[in-house]
């Protein structure tokens, strides 16, 4: 924790506050898509940023950071190539501005995240992941944010299966920094 903003010093609290603040932006981004995607990324982006800020020292701020952005550009990435493989379907020939807002603030969440992933085996990541993964994506069918190709079924093995890599490969990123910090809270205290 540093001491930019000594109103927030407990590191539960920030978890949930971002959390939260995740929630609030896929609820807008999935659910309005583009009517409210200046909202979150003028609003609730800046404020997800301001409790990685809060929770991050100043000197692991910056790697922290981007890792933020190497991980939404991944998911970005592969949301392009399953849309490229006709496996998801959006309204847009590109992806969505609302999707980079969503891959965005889901990479400043996942810093948060770690004290809980970090308790989870590799095997148990997968499952949370492609689980997590399928049903995120299906809830954004369900509010015709995406539709998936056919067969569905192709769609959502592809989901189940990017998202069972991604969540553990994500966490080993952010592991070592998470790792480092936690050692230099220690010796500091």
């Amino acid at each position: 924790m540093n001491n930019r903003f000594p109103f927030l010093t407990d590191a539960g609290q920030l978890r949930w506050i971002s959390l939260l603040l995740f929630k609030l932006c896929w609820w807008l981004l999935v659910v309005g898509q583009y009517r409210w995607q200046w909202w979150v990324a003028g609003l609730l982006l800046p404020l997800q940023l301001f409790t990685l800020a809060s929770a991050t020292s100043n000197r692991d701020f910056g790697k922290t950071l981007l890792r933020c952005l190497l991980l939404a550009c991944t998911g970005l990435l592969f949301d392009q190539c399953l849309s490229w493989l006709a496996l998801l379907q959006f309204t847009t020939e590109t992806l969505p501005l609302w999707l980079v807002d969503l891959w965005l603030a889901f990479a400043v969440l996942l810093p948060h995240l770690q004290v809980w992933l970090a308790r989870l085996r590799w095997w148990s990541l997968a499952i949370v992941g492609s689980v997590s993964g399928v049903a995120s994506y299906s809830a954004g069918v369900a509010f015709d944010a995406v539709a998936f190709g056919q067969p569905a079924w192709m769609s959502l093995l592809s989901l189940a299966l990017g998202w069972a890599g991604m969540l553990p490969l994500w966490r080993y990123l952010h592991d070592e920094n998470y790792q480092r910090t936690q050692r230099r809270r220690k010796t500091s205290s």
